[in-house]
């Protein structure tokens, strides 16, 4: 198997919006006494408390709209095709997680492994592919919006406190406004950032906090 292939069949694991959830799984022996998860016939427990960790199987797991996969981090002959939610038709599930959980900050996702995540923050940014790159005159990386930490202008230079969050729909998100967004964070970035891009899954409105 090419370098390229290995490195693109690896992917993180999918976590409930803590750390502890991406720490439980690599940290844990799995059946070939490797870290957990980079065996396919791996089960990785649950942070403690994870009402999904009562799922012993990837079926059962799927089955509940409140959970998502672990995705299995070993080597595969070809590239996992994940979905939002950590399954894979093409590689195995090797745990389960909530969907929900405490959110992150932004910053803390710097480094971290592809895979599902809880943030709060402001959208700063909204962007929409130009019409010559729908008739294909011109290269596009998709609809996006910002997320921010902060509060911050439009337009500013991004640093590792935004996120940058593909959606076909970047519109809905209102500027300035504090939400909860349910991302499933990638293992690339296409303006080469420390930071990785995400993909919308879900969003509501934020409790704003005291300054």
């Amino acid at each position: 198997m090419s370098a390229s292939a290995s490195a693109s069949a690896r992917v993180g694991t999918a976590v409930s919006g803590s750390a502890s959830a991406s720490a439980t799984a690599s940290s844990e022996a799995g059946q070939s006494g490797n870290p957990c998860g980079l065996s396919p016939n791996d089960w990785c427990a649950a942070p403690a408390g994870d009402a999904c960790g009562q799922h012993k199987d990837a079926a059962s797991c799927r089955a509940d709209v409140r959970c998502a996969g672990m995705p299995y981090q070993g080597e595969s002959v070809v590239a996992c095709q994940w979905d939002e939610r950590g399954f894979a038709d093409n590689c195995p599930a090797v745990g389960c997680v909530s969907l929900g959980g405490e959110a992150r900050a932004i910053h803390t996702l710097a480094g971290a492994l592809a895979g599902n995540y809880v943030i709060e923050g402001f959208p700063s940014d909204q962007f929409r592919c130009p019409e010559c790159a729908k008739k294909g005159r011109c290269a596009c990386a998709g609809d996006y919006l910002v997320l921010s930490e902060q509060k911050r202008k439009p337009h500013k230079p991004l640093d590792d406190h935004d996120l940058v969050v593909f959606t076909p729909t970047p519109g809905a998100l209102d500027l300035g406004k504090r939400q909860r967004v349910w991302v499933r964070l990638t293992d690339t970035s296409f303006a080469k950032r420390p930071l990785n891009d995400a993909k919308l899954r879900s969003f509501e409105p934020a409790a704003e906090r005291a300054p």
